[in-house]
């Protein structure tokens, strides 16, 4: 990756970060227009919340968790796997919206994230789905 991303058509476009503090997250999110999550595989893509909730729209492939998160052309763009050139057509959609497009595009972000959706909401009801079932946890 580290050879990719040092190709100079890349150069300062592509930012390989790694694993970050909740104070170096912040300011990350802070700095970027949109998340761009090329996965091929997830459980529950926490990066994808966390850019929603701070109102940065996601382009993410048609995956498990990705696509319960992402609604295409709402929040951001849902692309097939492994289809590099329709990566490339939602990053230039992303890239030429006009001001008001993108803030709606934004702010359509940040209300997609449910409250409900919370770590804590989420292990709460599976403990209860659990208790309903008779098991301890």
């Amino acid at each position: 990756m580290r050879r990719l991303a040092a190709d100079p058509a890349l150069s300062g476009r592509v930012e390989l970060l790694g694993m970050q503090s909740r104070d170096e997250l912040r300011t990350t999110l802070q700095r970027a227009q949109a998340l761009v999550l090329p996965s091929y595989r997830e459980g529950v893509p926490r990066s994808v919340i966390e850019a929603l909730a701070a109102g940065r729209p996601a382009v993410v492939t048609d995956i498990r968790g990705c696509r319960e998160l992402v609604q295409d052309g709402v929040n951001g763009f849902v692309v097939p796997v492994a289809a590099p050139s329709a990566f490339a057509a939602a990053l230039a959609k992303l890239a030429t919206r006009d001001a008001t497009s993108f803030r709606r595009l934004s702010q359509a972000a940040r209300a997609s994230v449910d409250p409900g959706r919370r770590e804590s909401r989420v292990f709460t009801r599976l403990i209860d789905a659990y208790s309903e079932l008779g098991l301890s946890a």
